[in-house]
């Protein structure tokens, strides 16, 4: 299977014409939310921010030329995948990027939320896990 060399969660990025290079603007990381409501699993909260998903494969080349899938899944700390997304891959060199562009962000308590990235076949019914990070999502309630 193609190997997950980057796995960027982002506000945007912009990929250079010329060199093909990519600048990522507000990587996600551990961040700290305000609200006023209370947050529970019965009441999902999204965020109204836009947000990127950039991920950097790598082709051998046996798999150059093959058609594959990417699968992005953003999950809760309680393990509900909140956002669900699939799109297929070039393989015909020997790098690809993708990039999902994703509008809200649902939240529904402080912890550990996770972006998982999953690779398949295009066609078969499995995905293989490729790779994952977690961001701190701290919701802190004003009044």
């Amino acid at each position: 299977m193609p190997r997950l060399e980057m796995l960027t969660p982002c506000q945007s990025v912009i990929i250079d014409k010329k060199t093909d290079m990519a600048t990522f603007f507000n990587v996600l990381s551990d961040f700290k939310v305000s609200t006023q409501d209370e947050l529970s699993l019965e009441k999902t909260k999204v965020l109204p921010r836009e947000w990127t998903v950039c991920c950097t494969w790598r082709f051998s080349t046996e798999e150059r030329g093959q058609d594959f899938e990417q699968q992005v899944e953003y999950v809760s700390p309680e393990g509900t995948v909140l956002v669900k997304g699939a799109t297929p891959l070039q393989s015909v060199q020997r790098s690809f990027r993708s990039i999902m562009n994703i509008t809200g962000m649902p939240l529904t308590t402080t912890g550990e939320y996770e972006i998982r990235v999953s690779m398949r076949l295009a066609g078969r019914e499995e995905w293989e896990h490729a790779g994952s990070l977690k961001i701190h999502i701290e919701l802190e309630r004003v009044a």
